[in-house]
């Protein structure tokens, strides 16, 4: 199993009142490629947070930071980071 480092963590609500994690990693190939061949569906093991998140199994759907409801293709230019 890959590892990445978490460089930007937000809340996010969803239905109801549950929030959820958005994460931002900084991608590899190799993590590029596999979640490419997933349909970009990942299962995440979050770790090191010291949240209820810890230890927890989490499906994640991959995009690029540029593709959220407002579109931020500066942010996604200059960070290149991928959101979870």
């Amino acid at each position: 199993m890959s590892n990445y480092n978490i460089k930007r963590w937000d809340p996010v609500t969803s239905d109801g009142d549950d929030i959820k994690p958005m994460i931002y990693i900084e991608p590899d190939i190799t993590f590029l490629e596999f979640v490419k061949a997933n349909n970009f569906n990942v299962l995440c093991e979050i770790s090191g947070t010291d949240t209820c998140y810890d230890k927890n199994m989490i499906v994640g759907i991959v995009n690029k930071s540029s593709n959220v409801p407002n579109c931020r293709p500066n942010f996604y230019n200059k960070t290149g980071l991928s959101k979870v």
